[in-house]
């Protein structure tokens, strides 16, 4: 197995573990009981705010992953392959329109 390949994997494993982690967190402050009135008013105010900025945010997020996939699929029209050794890797690359539009 290669050291790509292996970095590769790594990153998934690190991945899985971080969302375990996180599930496993947010399971255990699900189960805390607020007993303050105060600190419940508190708290439900921060969640509202949070919630707020949530929205907001993906409102922002849905319109740019709609334009870079917009301009994904446009660009997506013309490949560009050709060959460049790197180290022991090879990468290629050309120009090759596969339409009348690229130009």
């Amino acid at each position: 197995m290669d050291l790509l390949t292996q970095v590769m994997y790594l990153g998934l494993v690190a991945g899985i573990l971080s969302l375990l982690a996180a599930f496993y967190y947010a399971k255990k402050v699900e189960h805390y009981q607020i007993n303050i009135p105060k600190v419940e008013e508190i708290t439900s105010a921060i969640r509202e705010g949070a919630m707020a900025f949530l929205s907001a945010e993906y409102k922002i997020l849905i319109v740019f992953v709609v334009v870079v996939a917009a301009a994904l699929g446009i660009f997506y029209k013309c490949t560009y392959s050709n060959s460049i050794r790197i180290r022991s890797y090879n990468i290629s690359y050309s120009w090759e329109c596969r339409n009348e539009n690229c130009y």
